[in-house]
């Protein structure tokens, strides 16, 4: 995994260091023009070319081997807790808000993980939840069709 700079300095004096490093140097050449504050730079062709490919080819690596983040479940989760099953839901919740906080520091496996877990949860207390539910009108109808039956004797 390449390392991520946090700022625009950090990437500057990588890339300072990487074109130091494989003794690539700008020729930047100023020309005398009329107005002496305004400074022009002549690059050729092929130091543009290292140069951005030195700038974009970390940005590049990272973005493939990153991707997006994963579907971290959060709005699933809080459904759950809501209509099904509390406990699990909550479970499935926590889960979800450690997808992006990973995916944001770097921890990809973590994310990963995390989404995973949130994901199983989320679909075990909804499913707990339905069963919770069918069950329930199962005894209200069984009971109330009980009572009527033995009220009409």
């Amino acid at each position: 995994m390449k390392r991520r700079f946090t700022s625009p300095h950090e990437t500057a004096c990588a890339t300072r260091s990487a074109v130091n490093s494989t003794n690539q140097s700008l020729k930047l050449k100023s020309k005398p023009l009329m107005n002496p504050t305004k400074i022009t730079f002549q690059i050729t062709l092929s130091d543009l070319s290292i140069l951005l490919e030195i700038i974009y080819s970390d940005n590049i690596n990272t973005m493939e081997t990153q991707g997006a983040p994963p579907k971290n479940w959060l709005v699933e989760s809080i459904l759950v807790t809501i209509l099904c099953c509390l406990p699990l839901g909550i479970v499935g919740i926590i889960n979800s808000a450690n997808v992006n906080s990973k995916w944001a520091a770097g921890d990809y496996e973590g994310a990963e993980h995390s989404a995973a877990e949130a994901k199983k949860w989320t679909k075990i207390g909804f499913f707990v939840g339905i069963i919770g539910i069918v069950a329930y009108v199962v005894v209200v109808l069984v009971t109330g069709a009980g009572a009527l039956f033995l009220g009409s004797q």
